[in-house]
């Protein structure tokens, strides 16, 4: 929860439409309006566990892509010898080729873009189609990628906590439930690069008129 300097209340993500989410004062929490490939499944209460499992997994995967590049052994030949070292850094290519095969493959099962207002705790989503309904305390299943070298594959385990059913301004808020803090900590400076991003665009055109 955040919040409201202005009030003295405190406000959820469930709170915000998708047009009150954008140029709303800054809070706690940075916000960023864009268009991501994204999928949301509703699943029942016996598929948590499932679902949870494959996030940790997810985590695993990224993580050690992450600390892939500081497993470097060539500076401890003098402590285990040369042909340890070379098999050991044998060892650590193959992991990444291996790595960056999965990674590749996960990224070819691109879900359909869709505009979102997210942070990292949860996300606005527009519901232009009439055949796709949600209810309060839904519980879905979240694929999401995001424009990042280390963590672009996101699984998540969310809840609606807010559905919108006005002609026209469709849409449901979703907290995320269950996510690693590795994906959680991903979508935060995503966050805030494209803040700072559309910051500097706003500048330069201000600047240039």
């Amino acid at each position: 929860m955040m919040s409201d300097s202005g009030s003295g209340r405190n406000i959820g993500l469930n709170e915000f439409s998708e047009s009150e989410h954008v140029g709303r004062e800054r809070r706690n929490s940075i916000r960023a309006r864009a268009l991501l490939p994204c999928s949301v499944e509703k699943i029942s209460r016996e598929r948590i566990p499932e679902v949870e499992s494959l996030i940790l997994d997810s985590a695993v995967l990224d993580s050690e892509y992450a600390n892939l590049d500081a497993a470097d052994w060539s500076d401890r030949s003098e402590e285990i010898g040369r042909e340890a070292v070379y098999m050991l850094n044998e060892i650590r290519a193959l992991r990444q080729q291996l790595t960056d095969l999965r990674r590749s493959v996960d990224s070819k099962s691109v879900p359909k873009a869709r505009w979102l207002v997210i942070n990292d705790r949860g996300f606005w989503m527009p519901l232009p189609d009439e055949s796709e309904t949600f209810e309060l305390n839904d519980l879905v299943k979240i694929r999401l990628q995001i424009p990042s070298l280390t963590s672009p594959n996101i699984l998540a385990l969310g809840e609606v906590s807010r559905v919108r059913e006005q002609p026209g301004k469709r849409g449901a808020a979703i907290e995320f439930r269950s996510i690693s803090s590795i994906h959680s900590k991903a979508i935060l400076r995503y966050a805030l690069r494209r803040e700072r991003q559309l910051a500097r665009s706003k500048l330069f055109s201000a600047l240039s008129e």
